[in-house]
């Protein structure tokens, strides 16, 4: 995402706390809700940020029973409505 400053990543990286969930592809998911925030830890390793996400959304992805999938449909396919970016933390 454009102008996001280090700074910034580890401040919402700080602030959103992780909860495992049961999930093939996901390890874990948080969400940063002053800055609608949806951070996902795959168990491939790949840790993304995605911004702008309502909290519904979030908490349709940690509600349901496939996780991975509703988190593709709703979030990972609607690229030109939700920025993201993949971090090192």
């Amino acid at each position: 995402m454009e102008n996001i400053t280090q700074e910034q990543i580890d401040s919402i990286v700080k602030n959103t706390p992780l909860l495992p969930v049961f999930s093939s592809n996901i390890q874990a998911i948080g969400y940063n809700e002053q800055e609608q925030v949806l951070r996902v830890l795959f168990k491939t390793g790949g840790n993304y940020m995605y911004f702008g996400v309502p909290s519904e959304v979030f908490e349709n992805i940690k509600s349901s029973d496939s996780k991975g999938k509703t988190l593709n449909e709703s979030v990972v396919r609607q690229k030109e409505k939700y920025k993201y970016i993949k971090i090192n933390k």
